[in-house]
């Protein structure tokens, strides 16, 4: 046997393999031409892009939905928190009682019983006096001058006064509380400091009772 029959022998094994796999396998499609190749090549190529932009467009649009209900959630979320802050102030209001008027509060103060002054609001040993806000205006100076010295003479003497001490502190409480129902009713003094003021000058008229 010479080297051709070798060669000739192995060419024959090798298509014999060939061909079993290939029915082993089933038939396959390719394209006959260089030519067609390209053709197919290119069509795949455009059909991906076509894909692409339909995907991207809906993606867009999806993406554009998720924008407006978020965007209508919040607006929605904004409406609600408004809608509740007036509830709550609607209520609010519904249950804060008007302020009362100056009769009302000069009824209320009549009616009040006072309780004794403490040592910071009058000293028992000078007889300073630590006056509210609304009775240190200037226009109580005068009246105010008086009962100061006044109540420094009750305190030199251990709280024992005359009548004639007694009735000037009296007529200066008095003028002191009708100047401030004066201011009340011209709207100079605002209600928690009139009953404040009124309540500090019933204060010091009691006082002298309790230490007479």
């Amino acid at each position: 046997m010479n080297w051709r029959t070798i060669v000739l022998g192995s060419v024959l094994v090798w298509i014999t393999a060939a061909v079993a796999q290939a029915q082993y396998w089933g038939p396959y499609y390719h394209s006959s031409t260089y030519a067609e190749g390209v053709q197919r090549g290119a069509a795949d190529i455009i059909r991906s892009a076509g894909q692409y932009n339909v995907r991207t467009s809906e993606a867009a649009k999806n993406w554009t939905e998720v924008q407006s209900r978020l965007y209508e959630n919040r607006v929605k979320a904004a409406q609600s928190f408004v809608e509740m802050k007036n509830i709550q102030e609607a209520y609010r209001q519904s249950r804060r009682k008007p302020r009362p008027t100056s009769e009302q509060l000069i009824r209320m103060a009549k009616m009040e019983v006072p309780k004794p002054l403490s040592a910071s609001e009058l000293d028992p040993v000078t007889g300073k006096i630590s006056w509210p806000l609304e009775l240190t205006a200037d226009e109580y100076a005068p009246v105010r001058s008086r009962l100061e010295a006044l109540f420094a003479e009750r305190a030199a003497v251990n709280g024992k006064i005359n009548l004639n001490q007694y009735k000037a502190i009296i007529n200066d409480l008095e003028e002191m509380k009708t100047l401030l129902v004066d201011r009340l009713k011209r709207k100079e003094v605002l209600p928690e400091d009139y009953t404040k003021a009124i309540k500090f000058i019933k204060q010091l008229r009691q006082q002298l009772r309790y230490n007479q």
